[in-house]
């Protein structure tokens, strides 16, 4: 099926024509035809480890190819000519896609066709997933573009290094700083949170839209009480390995149910104080640099309320920054290590996990059991599975004096962790030590 393209086209000057756009088409169809047929049973692991990646790496030229033809197709206004229908609800209907991911997909194509060509050409290189480029596309908008543009290149670069939520999450609040109505009064804005409920016999469905102070408040207050029923979940799951753990919507949806229970469960007048709404981060070197546990910069305009009366905690940090130690003189960490090591590392260092600072441990890098001690400069946050790896045999984990992990395989292939879900520029594993 090959021999149809095979030394027949230069992809540099091929001009678009009828007859070459179909053979494209068809014999991409075709190839993928062929592997989704593929018996891959006992296939070798480097083999299917190749096999994934290069279909993803198909996937996001066909997303690319899709993205092109799509805002093309919209462009020239034919579907609405011919069919009397809009481009997307026409997409929505012979794809047999929800309106709502038609929608998305049409307003993204356009968007990297019109505005964001560099988004484009990372797409269709391969730096980037289409995932990648519809956070990119639904970023920007007619106030930030210009300021958006010059820093497409670092955004780009540092979604190979980064986790994707992690990377959303920086990409967003990027495009908010830009934006000229980006940084606001949230009183001025109040009318923006609403919560719509929606009832029938057997389901509620709840969609609200929060902003500023009222967002972070609710956000933390629901992830705080998500990661409490985690850990519960977790110790009722290695009791009885016949429950499933819930998924993290799931927690979230019970997470908000368990805080109506316990709002409801106090009297107003009885109740003692809230616990901490926010947690913030101030260095004391540069305090209006003020961050979330993540290390994402928090907007200006949402800072005054929780400003007001903070509960502060000081730690004594060394000249790189890591607190004191403790020796051997407590096998735990200490509450103010455990905080440290969640300003340090942000969540587990293995690189890609996206595991909460919640669900991690204080793995110690020379072990307790071969007299190391429990100082910041031997531990590091490993969520339980990734802790696991790290105790397996022929597996290493050191930390460097910046407070990075770097990993050692059974097979001697190195690679650094990550703090904050972000790797290192040099990230990717290397052969030898």
């Amino acid at each position: 099926m090959f021999d149809l393209l095979d030394g027949a086209m230069d992809l540099d000057s091929m001009t678009p024509s009828d007859a070459v756009v179909s053979s494209c088409a068809h014999a991409a169809r075709v190839a993928v035809e062929v592997s989704a047929r593929v018996d891959v049973d006992g296939a070798d692991m480097d083999v299917l480890h190749d096999l994934v990646l290069e279909l993803e790496r198909t996937r996001q030229l066909l997303d690319a190819t899709s993205a092109h033809a799509l805002a093309e197709l919209d462009g020239r206004d034919g579907i609405d000519k011919a069919m009397g229908i809009s481009t997307s609800r026409w997409l929505a209907r012979e794809a047999g896609l929800p309106a709502g991911v038609a929608r998305q997909r049409l307003a993204v194509a356009r968007t990297l066709r019109d505005q964001l060509p560099e988004v484009d050409d990372a797409l269709v290189e391969g730096r980037i997933s289409w995932d990648h480029a519809r956070v990119i596309a639904e970023a920007v908008n007619d106030r930030n573009i210009e300021l958006m543009k010059p820093l497409i290149g670092d955004v780009i670069d540092s979604a190979e290094h980064t986790t994707f939520g992690r990377w959303r999450r920086d990409t967003q609040v990027l495009a908010q700083l830009l934006d000229a109505d980006g940084s606001h009064d949230p009183a001025d804005d109040l009318a923006r949170n609403v919560l719509k409920l929606s009832e029938s016999d057997d389901l509620s469905l709840i969609r609200a839209e929060l902003t500023g102070e009222h967002a972070l408040t609710v956000i933390n207050a629901l992830n705080t009480i998500a990661d409490e029923l985690f850990l519960s979940w977790s110790r009722d799951c290695a009791a009885t390995p016949e429950l499933t753990m819930p998924t993290r919507p799931m927690l979230l949806a019970l997470a908000l149910a368990e805080l109506a229970r316990r709002a409801l469960a106090v009297p107003v007048r009885d109740s003692r104080p809230p616990r901490v709404e926010v947690t913030l981060v101030m260095r004391a070197d540069d305090p209006q640099a003020i961050v979330d546990p993540c290390g994402s910069p928090i907007p200006a305009a949402t800072l005054p309320t929780f400003l007001c009366d903070p509960t502060i905690y000081a730690t004594l940090v060394d000249s790189l920054g890591l607190p004191v130690d403790m020796g051997r003189a407590s096998r735990v960490p200490t509450p103010a290590q455990r905080r440290a090591l969640a300003v340090r590392d942000g969540g587990c260092t293995f690189p890609g996990c996206d595991a909460r600072v919640a669900w991690t441990d204080a793995h110690h890098v020379r072990l307790w059991s071969e007299h190391g001690p429990s100082d910041l400069g031997n531990f590091a946050l490993l969520c339980r599975r990734h802790h696991g790896v790290a105790h397996r045999r022929g597996w290493t984990v050191h930390l460097d004096v910046d407070g990075w992990t770097r990993w050692t395989t059974p097979t001697g292939r190195t690679f650094w962790g990550q703090q904050h879900r972000r790797r290192r520029a040099e990230g990717h594993p290397r052969a030898g030590p």
